[in-house]
Order: C-alpha cells, then structure tokens, then sequence
C-alpha cells in the first residue's frame, strides 16, 4: 500500500480526515472549509483521548510542588497560557522557553515536581532534552504532542496525543488548537476536583481594581 509501516498508515490517514482537501472556492466555502478541519481535528482527539491518562495527570498536578511546562518557538504560547491558568488557582506553575533554564529549572526537581512538555512535532531537540533531564532528576514527565513514536514521546513517562501530523511537514502549517484543547480538558478536570465558585469570585474581586 506505500506505507512504511502501521504508524505510517495511521498518521496518513488521520491527516487525511483532519484536513478536507483546499479548492477554489468564494469565501463562505474557504471560512467553512477551516471550520470543518478544526472540528474535524478536535473530533479525533476527543475520540482517541485516554481520559484514565488525563484523571491521572490531573491527579499529580494537584499532589505537585512545582508544575513547569516546557515549550519553545510557536508551542510557548500554549504553555504560557497554560501556567497562567494553574497559576490563577493557586497553584506553583511556571513555564520556561529558554532552553539553558529548562535544564537548569529540570535539574533541580524530585519526584515531588511535575513537567508537562508541549511540542506539536515532539522533535524538537531543546524539548526533548530538558524533558529528559527533568525526568532523570526524579520528576514525573508528560509529553502534550501530535508526534507518535516522537523523540519526545519516547523519553517521558506518559504521553497525551493530539491530532497525529508527519514530522516531515513544514512546522508552520500546523496549528495549536489540539494542545490548547487539551490543557483545557486537564484544567477543567483539575477545577472539579477541588475548586469551587467561591475561589473564582475571589480571583474575580482581586481584579476587579485593575478594570476601568
């Protein structure tokens, strides 16, 4: 059939369902046809999530002392959003996209710390590296990427999969929707575990002064 093996053909064909096929269209079909490939996109992830996996994560970012995210170039975004957001609870979140802080910030975790990497391709050198420092200095690791059988997916201990992408494709024709999709599946599963609406009507007095 042309593929390279069972991964190969599950990579293609879930780019093919993912993505509908561009035509020369007004501009209605072209705002639909995005539509559909973002729908698409969340469809399959949803359909794929391991939702024992995300329990578990959601578990250990509560139990941790520090939750870093690590992330460089267009994934940073996500994990700085996503250290906002957990921060905003209350808890120790931070997010690093140098990649000298990241082994520095890794080196110096436990068992006690937990990381969360994000990279679309899970190819990126600088990610996979600090990742592994950070697992190797006893802290537990989750990889966020569309990359199966990535780098990144291979040295971290549990692995959250977005829409699968082929590595060989240019990085800046891939969105994050999937990575914002589930960290928010993960915040929101954290948020009905403990919070409540009297600690959002808190945050939202504390703002309230810095509003016009």
């Amino acid at each position: 059939m042309g593929f390279t093996g069972y991964q190969d053909f599950k990579i293609t064909l879930a780019k093919e369902l993912s993505e509908p096929s561009f035509k020369e269209t007004g501009e209605e079909d072209l705002f639909s046809n995005f539509h559909n490939k973002i729908c698409n996109s969340l469809n399959i992830i949803y359909k794929n999530l391991n939702k024992d996996l995300l329990n578990k994560v959601a578990d250990r970012i509560l139990q941790s002392e520090k939750l870093i995210f690590f992330a460089v170039g267009r994934s940073f975004p996500v994990a700085l959003d996503s250290s906002l957001k957990f921060a905003a609870l209350g808890l120790p979140a931070a997010a690093y996209s140098d990649p000298h802080m990241q082994v520095i910030v890794g080196a110096n975790l436990s068992e006690k710390d937990t990381v969360i990497s994000i990279s679309h391709s899970g190819y990126i050198r600088d990610v996979f590296k600090s990742t592994q420092i950070a697992k190797d200095a006893g802290a537990y690791t989750v990889a966020i990427t569309s990359g199966v059988d990535s780098p990144l997916s291979m040295v971290v201990h549990d692995v959250i999969y977005t829409t699968p992408s082929d590595p060989s494709e240019n990085e800046f024709t891939h969105d994050r929707i999937g990575e914002m999709y589930i960290i928010e599946l993960l915040y929101n599963i954290v948020v009905s575990k403990k919070f409540s609406d009297e600690h959002f009507d808190k945050l939202k007095d504390v703002i309230k002064p810095k509003k016009f």
